[in-house]
């Protein structure tokens, strides 16, 4: 991106930048409290015309204000005077009424006269920027709590993880991929950018484990190592269905890491996006990619060795290559990829972890205990006739490239017919 048009964005954002410094400059704290948002900028110009306009306004409105030094009130009350005399020239409209201006109670009056008739809106407790809240701890905290019983709370206007919860007890494969592809993403954003909330994603963490799981597996809630084991991604056996109260602290520790070359250039008023600062991006993006995964294959590792050795040989066989895409593929019902409830979804959950299928009889009509091994090998059962099936019908698909091939046909209903074998076995689907 040229270094002009990251000035005018720097300067459309400036106000956020100029009361952090401010902050720091007046209380020595961090300045992750203080944020302003809400200026519009239309640009309309052909492209060699509003490269000039960049350019003149820059000089007139940026460099002024990486010239301040905001250590009052007024020196910001300034800038915000330059940004409405000089941007509307330029298509640039800063909407006060949009914009907040968060500060500290010692600020309070000053910045009410200061800003007295400019229509902007002025609180000392906090409000939301991009999906996460800046302000003082008890806001960050009554705001993170809402957000989270929003999602589990089921009197709430949109009970996400309940209403899932709900959708699962007979749609559990489209139930499972709307929250591992879209909701567990909105608590990692919300984990990314505030720290110290582990805490508050517990009700979280319950509703997942006594109702979610439940709804999804047929199951009753699962104890400590299996919803550990749940929680791994599905590459290393698991079904990739996190646990918040443990996440939570390492997505915020790798979004700052990645993010710390950026915060250092809007704290040196930086407009530029120097190489340097891209590559230590990659570099810690790659070292974040790293770290997660040795530390699930770290988590893998110690939870094999405390599982039963049937649960240790199911782990080792869901880690096999290609033995956990039909989790990771969306449910596209139109390409086949929808796993119905009963017969599909939960009995290949069972299957990848040897539980016990729900609906099966105890004993099998030979006599014998019924097992998933004993199923597929009974004689008297189906699955041996199914797989006779598949090859039969595989074989006769390859010989129609040479021959014609018709397949046996089931036997038709006898109605009336009289047979002269006295040995014939006429009874239904013989």
């Amino acid at each position: 991106m040229p270094e002009d048009i990251l000035k005018i964005i720097t300067a459309g954002l400036v106000f956020a930048a100029a009361l952090a410094t401010f902050h720091q400059a007046s209380t020595n704290d961090h300045p992750d409290e203080s944020v302003i948002q809400g200026a519009d900028i239309i640009w309309t110009l052909p492209d060699e015309e509003r490269q000039r306009c960049l350019n003149e306004l820059s000089g007139r409105v940026y460099d002024k204000f990486v010239s301040f030094n905001y250590n009052s009130v007024l020196n910001l009350k300034e800038w915000w005077d330059n940004i409405n005399n000089f941007g509307p020239s330029y298509g640039y409209y800063a909407n006060a009424k949009k914009t907040w201006l968060v500060v500290k109670e010692a600020h309070y009056t000053s910045a009410l006269s200061a800003f007295h008739g400019t229509n902007l809106n002025i609180t000392t407790t906090g409000k939301p920027h991009l999906g996460a809240p800046l302000g003082t701890q008890s806001f960050v905290t009554q705001y993170v709590k809402a957000k989270i019983d929003n999602w589990h709370i089921p009197h709430c206007y949109y009970p996400a993880t309940c209403s899932i919860s709900h959708i699962a007890t007979t749609q559990p494969h489209a139930a499972y991929s709307a929250l591992t592809h879209g909701l567990v993403h909105k608590w990692s954003y919300l984990a990314r950018t505030v720290p110290d909330i582990t805490r508050l994603f517990q009700p979280l963490e319950d509703v997942i484990r006594t109702k979610f799981i439940p709804c999804l597996t047929g199951r009753a809630p699962p104890n400590d190592l299996e919803r550990n084991l749940l929680s791994l991604p599905p590459r290393l056996g698991g079904l990739g269905i996190p646990n918040p109260t443990i996440t939570s602290d390492t997505e915020y520790t790798a979004s700052r890491s990645v993010c710390k070359p950026l915060y250092n250039l809007i704290l040196l008023h930086d407009s530029s996006y120097p190489t340097e600062a891209i590559e230590q991006q990659v570099k810690a993006k790659k070292e974040v990619h790293s770290f997660k995964l040795k530390h699930s294959q770290g988590s893998a590792s110690n939870l094999r060795s405390q599982l039963a050795n049937s649960t240790q040989r199911s782990m080792d066989l869901a880690q096999e290559k290609g033995a956990s895409n039909w989790l990771t593929t969306l449910p596209i019902d139109e390409n086949g990829f929808t796993l119905h409830k009963e017969g599909a979804f939960r009995d290949a959950i069972a299957l990848r972890y040897g539980w016990l299928q729900s609906n099966i009889p105890s004993i099998c009509t030979c006599g014998k205990s019924f097992t998933v091994e004993h199923a597929l090998s009974c004689p008297l059962g189906g699955f041996p006739s199914i797989r006779h099936n598949e090859i039969r019908d595989l074989t006769a698909n390859l010989m129609t490239v040479v021959c014609h091939v018709s397949i046996e046909p089931h036997l038709q209903p006898i109605t009336g017919e009289t047979i002269p074998a006295m040995t014939a076995n006429t009874e239904e689907g013989a």
